[in-house]
């Protein structure tokens, strides 16, 4: 036990276990302490509805799909779902997005790394497994939303190129990550070699 807790045990909790106190010591930590509470008396819990659920949200939705009743999903770099808890996290989103929302029609998978079981798992779960390596390139021509979280810049940079247009933008329901962490990764990215080329050229 760490020198700055201690340990009040009450009731004789190494028979009933049912009380564990914590206190902080004395000191700026006191204000953290926290209340006293036996087992079985925990809040309850409510869920609440999704964020893609509010008006904004489907408003943004709706605009993309315009004249259609359904969007098309598209599914780019998902990883390997045997192999790693992420990637099955995001299929489960995906999933649960379609199966939310009536108007998410089919879903295409493709990621290079996927094998032969991983694909035949995709596809008992309703989703279809591209041929082709699109390379993000994708031009929408109905109304798609692409699934690409944690993709690399080069894939959106790839899908924005094969739909730079009003009309194919219009057309395009991106979820992914933020534009922004990208271009400050690019500016680093930048600064660090040009502080090494300066570097090397004071070297010479």
């Amino acid at each position: 036990m760490a020198a700055s807790t201690k340990v009040l045990n009450l009731e004789n909790p190494t028979q009933s276990g049912e009380w564990t106190v914590v206190l902080p010591c004395k000191g700026k930590h006191k204000r953290n302490s926290r209340k006293i509470t036996a087992k079985g008396q925990q809040q309850p819990w409510v869920p609440t509805d999704l964020e893609m659920q509010g008006p904004k949200f489907l408003n943004h939705f709706h605009s993309v799909m315009g004249s259609e009743l359904k969007l098309q999903m598209v599914i780019y770099g998902i990883g390997s779902i045997e192999s790693h808890e992420t990637p099955r996290l995001q299929l489960s989103l995906a999933l649960l997005i379609k199966r939310k929302f009536s108007w998410i029609r089919d879903i295409e998978v493709f990621d290079h790394v996927l094998s032969a079981t991983e694909s035949r798992v995709l596809e008992a779960l309703g989703c279809s497994i591209l041929s082709v390596n699109e390379q993000g390139r994708r031009e929408a021509k109905k109304p798609t939303l692409f699934f690409m979280p944690h993709c690399e810049a080069e894939l959106y940079n790839n899908l924005l190129q094969a739909n730079w247009g009003v009309d194919a933008l219009n057309r395009v329901a991106l979820f992914g990550n933020s534009f922004e962490t990208y271009e400050q990764h690019v500016s680093f990215k930048y600064y660090d070699q040009e502080a090494s080329f300066m570097d090397s050229s004071v070297a010479e």
